[in-house]
């Protein structure tokens, strides 16, 4: 991943990363006057008005597409440095980012350290999700798309916080994420 510092020209990639995140996860819980009143906050011409008026952001960069945005007056800048990254995980302070989670469109999903319970490490097995590339085989383990994970050393398993359902990942470099969860206290072992 990379992270930059946007441009001017910058401004309409700005506006449709809020306008996506907020159309998800915050308007179905709003009233059509809310919806209209942020639609008019995050245009490209109100991005513009803010770099005119010295306003700085950040992107996000991931495999030539841009996934994130901050801007700097947010505290939590200086925290924006991964603790790890590759291409198909992401790990911050907070949370644990799955790229290509969702199956068709490969969209990411964020899961929050607050709310994984514990995670296990174990060996690839035909039978613990080696040969799975993306989805599940039991509706019980959901693995985000990795076309590699028959080559990888280790297969991680989130158990969240009050959810029957579990997330099964690989990364490129097992030994460097399970020696970051464990400092972070959420591996267990079985």
């Amino acid at each position: 991943m990379n992270i930059r510092r946007a441009a001017r020209e910058d401004a309409k990639v700005l506006s449709r990363l809020a306008m996506t995140a907020f159309m998800e996860a915050v308007a179905p819980h709003y009233g059509s006057e809310g919806i209209s009143e942020f639609t008019a906050y995050a245009s490209k011409e109100r991005f513009g008005e803010r770099f005119s008026a010295g306003n700085i952001f950040y992107l996000a960069e991931s495999g030539g597409e841009i996934v994130g945005q901050r801007p700097m007056d947010d505290p939590k800048i200086m925290e924006c440095e991964p603790a790890y990254s590759d291409s198909l995980v992401t790990i911050t302070e907070d949370e644990i980012i799955f790229q290509d989670y969702y199956f068709p469109r490969g969209k990411r999903k964020v899961v929050r350290l607050a709310d994984v319970e514990f995670i296990t490490v174990k060996q690839p097995t035909w039978r613990n999700g080696k040969w799975r590339l993306h989805g599940t085989g039991d509706f019980k383990t959901w693995f985000p798309k990795d076309n590699k994970r028959f080559k990888r050393d280790r297969i991680f398993f989130v158990k969240l916080k009050n959810k029957w359902v579990r997330i099964g990942f690989t990364v490129e470099d097992g030994v460097r994420v399970e020696k970051i969860l464990r400092d972070k206290n959420l591996v267990r072992t079985e």
